[in-house]
């Protein structure tokens, strides 16, 4: 459950499928260790998805898993 914390940090920055450096450029500040801890807890409990192509992997945040949150992540889409 500790993961979920993360998403607000995808959320904003990308709703489709992301490349998590194009994401680590986005955050700035987040170091790339961080972000993929992050990344891997959310894989780890199904809030996100990675696919490949080629040699790049994309994470894609899973909505239905993330209905349960709606309510407290509503904030966002503010």
């Amino acid at each position: 459950m500790r993961a979920v914390a993360a998403i607000p940090i995808m959320m904003p920055v990308s709703p489709a499928a992301v490349c998590p450096a194009d994401l680590q450029l986005k955050l700035g500040d987040v170091s790339p260790s961080k972000l993929s801890y992050h990344l891997k807890e959310l894989k780890d409990e199904g809030y996100i998805k990675e696919c490949r192509e080629g040699k790049r992997h994309y994470d894609s945040l899973q909505p239905e898993r993330l209905k349960p949150f709606a309510k407290d992540l509503s904030w966002l889409n503010e």
